[in-house]
């Protein structure tokens, strides 16, 4: 996961302490075989960029399928924070909470 900086932290509202990079890279290993992405949206909300950092905060809605074919609907909200290294950028920190109460931002008529 060359994306992922090596000094990475990052949580999200239902851990109790941070995660660290190898942490992060167990987990999307063993999620990204048994998960299929059926569909997604990135809803970009504000993106700041001080030289070499840079602060996102948007949303994410993904419709995916388990290996036990289980549909899943998730909307979150994101903040990442991104540094720049060897003209790269990395994900240094990041934040993530699931939307209850807002869904109306990320309704369709096929749902």
């Amino acid at each position: 996961m060359e994306f992922i900086h090596e000094d990475y932290s990052g949580w999200n509202n239902v851990e109790s302490i941070p995660a660290d990079k190898q942490s992060l890279v167990t987990e999307l290993n063993f999620e990204i075989p048994i998960k299929r992405m059926e569909d997604y949206s990135i809803i970009p909300v504000k993106l700041n960029i001080h030289g070499e950092i840079a602060v996102v905060h948007y949303y994410l809605k993904n419709k995916s399928e388990n290996n036990k074919n289980l549909l899943s609907n998730d909307a979150r909200y994101y903040t990442d924070v991104l540094i720049k290294n060897n003209c790269r950028w990395l994900l240094f920190a990041d934040h993530f909470g699931v939307q209850e109460s807002r869904n109306y931002f990320f309704k369709n008529k096929s749902e």
